[in-house]
């Protein structure tokens, strides 16, 4: 077998993606929306639009915050 050329973070592999674009790729548009649905609803996350552009400054802040806590 050819060895994977990609590099993953810490605890994922090839199997573990694969896994999950598999869920994904299976899901229909209803299970779609339910899922969304269920994310909108939670208390631990927030759902945030903002100007793409803005999005790498926010990924490094979040980054950063997580590395501190």
């Amino acid at each position: 077998m050819k060895k994977d050329p990609n590099k993953y973070p810490p605890g994922w592999n090839y199997r573990k993606v694969a896994s999950i674009i598999k869920f994904y790729d299976a899901q229909n548009d209803d299970d779609v929306v339910a899922e969304i649905e269920a994310a909108s609803k939670s208390k631990e996350t927030v759902m945030v639009q903002v100007p793409r552009g803005l999005l790498p400054e926010i990924l490094k802040l979040v980054d950063r915050r997580k590395k501190s806590a």
